[in-house]
Protein backbone atom coordinates (compact mmCIF):
# COMPACT_ATOMS: atom_id res chain seq x y z
CA UNK A 1 0.00 0.00 0.00
CA UNK A 2 1.07 3.25 -1.21
CA UNK A 3 2.37 5.53 2.22
CA UNK A 4 1.89 9.18 1.38
CA UNK A 5 3.20 10.56 4.91
CA UNK A 6 6.98 8.92 3.85
CA UNK A 7 7.56 12.09 0.87
CA UNK A 8 4.54 13.99 1.77
CA UNK A 9 5.67 16.81 -0.81
CA UNK A 10 6.70 14.83 -3.67
CA UNK A 11 3.30 13.91 -5.67
CA UNK A 12 5.12 14.77 -8.42
CA UNK A 13 7.33 11.96 -7.74
CA UNK A 14 4.35 9.82 -6.84
CA UNK A 15 5.41 9.72 -3.40
CA UNK A 16 8.45 7.33 -3.76
CA UNK A 17 12.39 7.40 -4.81
CA UNK A 18 14.41 5.12 -5.77
CA UNK A 19 17.62 4.20 -3.99
CA UNK A 20 20.97 2.75 -5.76
CA UNK A 21 23.09 0.86 -2.91
CA UNK A 22 26.42 -0.67 -3.04
CA UNK A 23 26.43 -4.67 -4.18
CA UNK A 24 26.72 -6.94 -1.22
CA UNK A 25 30.24 -8.91 -1.72
CA UNK A 26 29.10 -12.65 -0.82
CA UNK A 27 31.96 -15.16 -0.74
CA UNK A 28 30.44 -17.78 -2.71
CA UNK A 29 29.52 -21.41 -0.76
CA UNK A 30 30.48 -24.91 -1.96
CA UNK A 31 27.56 -25.40 -3.24
CA UNK A 32 26.52 -22.45 -5.17
CA UNK A 33 30.19 -23.18 -6.76
CA UNK A 34 28.92 -26.87 -7.33
CA UNK A 35 25.37 -25.38 -9.52
CA UNK A 36 27.54 -22.44 -11.49
CA UNK A 37 30.02 -25.25 -12.29
CA UNK A 38 27.74 -27.98 -13.50
CA UNK A 39 25.40 -25.49 -15.18
CA UNK A 40 28.28 -24.29 -17.11
CA UNK A 41 29.59 -27.57 -18.07
CA UNK A 42 25.84 -28.98 -18.93
CA UNK A 43 25.68 -26.28 -21.26
CA UNK A 44 29.41 -26.86 -22.64
CA UNK A 45 28.77 -30.70 -23.34
CA UNK A 46 25.85 -30.66 -24.32
CA UNK A 47 24.91 -31.62 -28.16
CA UNK A 48 24.62 -28.42 -30.86
CA UNK A 49 21.41 -29.03 -30.76
CA UNK A 50 20.47 -29.48 -27.29
CA UNK A 51 22.69 -26.26 -26.96
CA UNK A 52 20.64 -23.84 -29.51
CA UNK A 53 17.82 -25.53 -27.11
CA UNK A 54 19.04 -24.27 -23.85
CA UNK A 55 20.27 -21.33 -25.32
CA UNK A 56 16.56 -20.44 -26.94
CA UNK A 57 15.03 -20.96 -23.22
CA UNK A 58 17.78 -19.14 -21.54
CA UNK A 59 16.66 -16.10 -23.95
CA UNK A 60 20.22 -16.08 -25.76
CA UNK A 61 19.88 -14.33 -29.13
CA UNK A 62 22.94 -15.01 -30.55
CA UNK A 63 24.73 -17.17 -33.21
CA UNK A 64 27.98 -19.46 -34.47
CA UNK A 65 30.59 -19.78 -32.15
CA UNK A 66 29.16 -17.07 -29.36
CA UNK A 67 26.05 -18.89 -28.64
CA UNK A 68 27.72 -21.84 -26.58
CA UNK A 69 29.98 -19.23 -24.42
CA UNK A 70 26.55 -17.00 -23.77
CA UNK A 71 24.15 -20.12 -22.83
CA UNK A 72 27.24 -21.49 -20.69
CA UNK A 73 27.60 -17.43 -18.56
CA UNK A 74 23.46 -17.60 -18.64
CA UNK A 75 23.26 -20.86 -16.93
CA UNK A 76 25.59 -20.05 -14.35
CA UNK A 77 24.06 -17.01 -13.90
CA UNK A 78 20.43 -18.58 -13.32
CA UNK A 79 21.90 -22.04 -11.72
CA UNK A 80 20.88 -21.00 -8.07
CA UNK A 81 17.23 -20.45 -9.34
CA UNK A 82 14.98 -22.89 -7.50
CA UNK A 83 13.30 -24.46 -10.37
CA UNK A 84 16.42 -23.90 -12.76
CA UNK A 85 16.75 -27.91 -13.99
CA UNK A 86 13.08 -28.07 -14.61
CA UNK A 87 12.46 -24.97 -16.67
CA UNK A 88 15.73 -25.56 -18.74
CA UNK A 89 16.44 -28.68 -20.92
CA UNK A 90 19.07 -30.11 -19.32
CA UNK A 91 21.43 -33.47 -19.46
CA UNK A 92 19.63 -36.34 -18.14
CA UNK A 93 20.33 -37.06 -14.31
CA UNK A 94 21.57 -33.11 -13.45
CA UNK A 95 18.29 -32.23 -11.77
CA UNK A 96 18.84 -35.12 -9.10
CA UNK A 97 22.65 -35.61 -9.23
CA UNK A 98 22.80 -31.72 -8.44
CA UNK A 99 20.31 -32.68 -5.50
CA UNK A 100 22.27 -35.57 -4.62
CA UNK A 101 25.35 -33.18 -4.49
CA UNK A 102 24.15 -30.57 -2.09
CA UNK A 103 23.60 -33.30 -0.12
CA UNK A 104 26.90 -34.55 0.28
CA UNK A 105 28.95 -30.97 -0.39
CA UNK A 106 28.28 -29.27 3.03
CA UNK A 107 30.97 -31.88 4.92
CA UNK A 108 33.53 -31.99 2.27
CA UNK A 109 34.20 -28.10 1.60
CA UNK A 110 35.33 -28.15 5.46
CA UNK A 111 38.46 -30.16 4.39
CA UNK A 112 41.44 -28.87 2.67
CA UNK A 113 41.51 -29.67 -0.60
CA UNK A 114 43.39 -32.48 -2.88
CA UNK A 115 46.31 -31.27 -5.51
CA UNK A 116 45.80 -33.35 -9.01
CA UNK A 117 49.58 -32.96 -8.55
CA UNK A 118 49.77 -35.94 -5.87
CA UNK A 119 50.21 -38.89 -7.16
CA UNK A 120 47.62 -40.90 -6.13
CA UNK A 121 45.00 -37.74 -6.30
CA UNK A 122 42.15 -39.91 -7.75
CA UNK A 123 42.47 -42.85 -4.86
CA UNK A 124 42.35 -40.15 -2.11
CA UNK A 125 39.80 -37.73 -3.31
CA UNK A 126 37.16 -41.16 -3.73
CA UNK A 127 37.86 -42.20 -0.27
CA UNK A 128 36.90 -38.98 0.99
CA UNK A 129 33.74 -38.76 -0.82
CA UNK A 130 32.49 -42.30 -0.97
CA UNK A 131 30.78 -42.54 2.53
CA UNK A 132 29.10 -38.95 2.08
CA UNK A 133 27.86 -40.44 -1.69
CA UNK A 134 26.63 -43.93 -0.40
CA UNK A 135 24.70 -42.35 1.94
CA UNK A 136 23.32 -39.63 -0.23
CA UNK A 137 22.49 -42.65 -2.88
CA UNK A 138 20.79 -44.70 -0.07
CA UNK A 139 18.30 -41.61 1.16
CA UNK A 140 17.47 -41.69 -2.92
CA UNK A 141 17.40 -45.91 -3.95
CA UNK A 142 13.98 -46.65 -4.14
CA UNK A 143 13.63 -42.98 -6.45
CA UNK A 144 13.01 -44.43 -9.58
CA UNK A 145 15.20 -41.38 -11.71
CA UNK A 146 18.46 -42.55 -9.97
CA UNK A 147 19.94 -43.18 -12.94
CA UNK A 148 24.03 -43.48 -13.52
CA UNK A 149 24.25 -39.86 -15.36
CA UNK A 150 22.29 -38.71 -11.81
CA UNK A 151 24.86 -40.34 -9.43
CA UNK A 152 28.06 -39.14 -12.04
CA UNK A 153 26.48 -35.16 -11.73
CA UNK A 154 26.80 -36.27 -7.91
CA UNK A 155 30.25 -37.22 -8.30
CA UNK A 156 30.81 -34.01 -10.28
CA UNK A 157 29.46 -32.01 -7.71
CA UNK A 158 31.75 -33.29 -4.53
CA UNK A 159 35.09 -34.04 -6.56
CA UNK A 160 34.65 -30.13 -7.37
CA UNK A 161 34.71 -29.32 -3.63
CA UNK A 162 37.78 -31.96 -2.25
CA UNK A 163 39.80 -31.38 -5.50
CA UNK A 164 42.34 -28.59 -5.93
CA UNK A 165 42.02 -26.28 -9.45
CA UNK A 166 39.48 -29.35 -10.30
CA UNK A 167 38.51 -29.11 -13.69
CA UNK A 168 35.71 -31.47 -14.52
CA UNK A 169 33.43 -32.26 -17.36
CA UNK A 170 30.10 -35.04 -17.11
CA UNK A 171 29.84 -37.14 -20.54
CA UNK A 172 32.46 -35.20 -22.44
CA UNK A 173 33.02 -36.38 -26.01
CA UNK A 174 36.59 -37.33 -27.11
CA UNK A 175 38.21 -38.74 -29.68
CA UNK A 176 36.50 -41.99 -31.31
CA UNK A 177 33.00 -40.85 -30.00
CA UNK A 178 33.59 -41.95 -26.28
CA UNK A 179 32.18 -39.82 -23.63
CA UNK A 180 33.41 -40.94 -19.94
CA UNK A 181 31.15 -40.84 -17.31
CA UNK A 182 33.34 -38.42 -15.40
CA UNK A 183 36.41 -36.59 -17.03
CA UNK A 184 38.58 -34.87 -14.58
CA UNK A 185 41.73 -32.42 -16.37
CA UNK A 186 41.21 -30.02 -19.04
CA UNK A 187 42.81 -30.37 -22.45
CA UNK A 188 46.44 -29.49 -22.34
CA UNK A 189 47.58 -30.82 -18.17
CA UNK A 190 49.63 -33.33 -17.72
CA UNK A 191 48.42 -37.03 -18.12
CA UNK A 192 49.52 -37.34 -14.22
CA UNK A 193 47.00 -35.08 -13.55
CA UNK A 194 43.73 -36.70 -15.25
CA UNK A 195 41.35 -39.08 -14.81
CA UNK A 196 38.60 -40.88 -15.84
CA UNK A 197 35.42 -42.29 -14.11
CA UNK A 198 32.77 -44.60 -15.55
CA UNK A 199 30.04 -45.05 -13.27
CA UNK A 200 27.00 -48.26 -13.56
CA UNK A 201 24.26 -49.13 -11.98
CA UNK A 202 24.33 -52.96 -11.31
CA UNK A 203 21.42 -55.41 -10.42
CA UNK A 204 23.45 -58.49 -11.94
CA UNK A 205 26.55 -60.50 -11.41
CA UNK A 206 29.71 -58.50 -10.77
CA UNK A 207 32.11 -60.34 -13.36
CA UNK A 208 29.50 -58.99 -15.74
CA UNK A 209 28.67 -55.79 -14.34
CA UNK A 210 33.14 -55.32 -14.70
CA UNK A 211 33.46 -56.67 -17.81
CA UNK A 212 30.74 -54.11 -19.71
CA UNK A 213 32.55 -51.31 -17.50
CA UNK A 214 35.64 -52.25 -17.98
CA UNK A 215 35.61 -52.15 -21.75
CA UNK A 216 34.25 -47.91 -21.23
CA UNK A 217 36.64 -47.60 -19.23
CA UNK A 218 39.76 -49.07 -21.20
CA UNK A 219 37.80 -46.98 -24.45
CA UNK A 220 37.97 -43.47 -21.94
CA UNK A 221 41.06 -43.95 -20.79
CA UNK A 222 42.69 -44.47 -24.42
CA UNK A 223 40.47 -41.48 -25.98
CA UNK A 224 41.68 -38.83 -22.96
CA UNK A 225 44.95 -39.98 -22.75
CA UNK A 226 44.49 -39.91 -18.54
CA UNK A 227 47.22 -41.94 -16.28
CA UNK A 228 44.16 -42.95 -13.77
CA UNK A 229 40.80 -44.38 -13.94
CA UNK A 230 37.91 -45.84 -11.53
CA UNK A 231 34.71 -47.56 -12.13
CA UNK A 232 31.91 -46.87 -9.39
CA UNK A 233 29.74 -49.60 -9.31
CA UNK A 234 26.52 -49.23 -7.25
CA UNK A 235 23.62 -51.02 -6.50
CA UNK A 236 20.27 -49.40 -5.54
CA UNK A 237 18.69 -52.73 -4.28
CA UNK A 238 21.90 -53.45 -1.84
CA UNK A 239 22.57 -50.54 0.32
CA UNK A 240 24.15 -52.06 4.09
CA UNK A 241 26.13 -50.12 7.15
CA UNK A 242 29.13 -51.68 5.51
CA UNK A 243 31.44 -48.75 4.51
CA UNK A 244 31.99 -48.52 0.67
CA UNK A 245 34.81 -50.52 -0.89
CA UNK A 246 37.64 -49.10 -2.42
CA UNK A 247 40.33 -51.56 -4.09
CA UNK A 248 43.10 -51.81 -7.20
CA UNK A 249 41.63 -54.02 -9.96
CA UNK A 250 43.25 -54.51 -13.72
CA UNK A 251 41.19 -54.30 -16.69
CA UNK A 252 41.32 -56.73 -19.82
CA UNK A 253 43.65 -53.77 -20.94
CA UNK A 254 45.86 -54.37 -18.21
CA UNK A 255 45.94 -51.07 -16.77
CA UNK A 256 45.48 -50.77 -12.82
CA UNK A 257 42.45 -48.58 -12.12
CA UNK A 258 40.08 -48.15 -9.15
CA UNK A 259 37.10 -49.59 -8.22
CA UNK A 260 34.56 -48.21 -5.78
CA UNK A 261 32.01 -49.85 -4.88
CA UNK A 262 28.89 -47.91 -3.42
Amino acid sequence: MLDPKVFPDDAKEGYCHTFVGPEKRRRKGAVVRVLEQAAEEAVRTASPAQQRKIAAQLDVVVKGPELVEQASRMARVRSGESDFAQTVMMPEGLELGLALGRAVVGDLAKQDCISREDPGFLEKALERVAPSLRRALGESRRDQKLTAKAIAWAIHAALGVVLDRSALAVSPLLPGGVRPDVLIGAPGEPAAQTAVIEVRLVNAPLDRALKHGFWNLDAALTASGAAHGALVLFNPGSISENDPVLEHITTPAGRDVLLLAL
